[in-house]
């Protein structure tokens, strides 16, 4: 009885290093690594109080958009720290000022962020899966596009903000070279100013939610 006891116990033993090598096998290896990611963004509604001096308030709502990007960085055991560049754009869906509401073919809004992040990845023994959380500082270069109603301008204005972002998601392990993730990221903007044809300054900031989805593959 006590050999019998002893073999099982002695098989479950095996058995458990065997799960926990094979599980340690599943984690990402530490070193360099390059992602890529798409997805849609859904960026929030832009208002404006007294537009271009005139006392109305305008308010700006857009459609669902898309974004893409890469990033590459470097991780060590939890934490990853990564430089990202992502492109966002959406068209305008409707534009209200002064009561008057304007829709159709308006114009746009586009940022592009380049971003310094850093991620903590809570890894889970025995699972491919591991949630993470992130967040990161950096600077947007915004555009509307040929958004006469908007801005009163004609063709592209540019400004260049600061920009911040936080993160959530979760990645799939494929192997110790591969994984997948899906995550919710929120991207915000400082003011950004632009100049009306009549020489006032408008603007807005950004607040931009995205749902993306990509691959990152490790170069340790």
């Amino acid at each position: 009885m006590l050999k019998r006891l002893l073999v099982g116990v002695t098989a479950i033993l095996a058995l458990s290093t065997t799960a926990f090598a094979a599980s340690a096998d599943h984690k990402t290896q530490d070193g360099m690594y390059m992602s890529a990611m798409g997805g849609w963004n859904f960026m929030m509604d832009a208002n404006v109080n007294n537009f271009a001096g005139t006392g109305d308030r305008l308010s700006r709502n857009s459609q669902v958009g898309y974004n893409f990007g890469g990033a590459i960085g470097y991780q060590m055991n939890n934490v990853r720290v990564e430089f990202a560049v992502d492109t966002l754009r959406s068209n305008d869906h409707s534009i209200t000022l002064g009561g008057e509401k304007a829709t159709g073919d308006i114009g746009y809004a586009q940022i592009l962020p380049v971003m310094v992040n850093a991620y903590y990845d809570f890894n889970m023994m025995h699972s491919r899966f591991v949630p993470y959380v992130g967040a990161g500082i950096g600077y947007a270069q915004t555009e509307e596009g040929e958004s006469g109603a908007f801005l009163n301008v004609s063709g592209n204005t540019n400004a260049n903000v600061f920009a911040y972002n936080f993160m959530g998601g979760v990645k799939y392990n494929l192997n110790d070279k591969i994984n997948f993730f899906a995550e919710y990221r929120y991207l915000g903007t400082s003011h950004a100013s632009y100049m009306a044809a009549n020489d006032v300054k408008v603007g807005t900031s950004y607040g931009d939610n995205m749902i993306n989805f990509g691959v990152t593959l490790h170069l340790g």
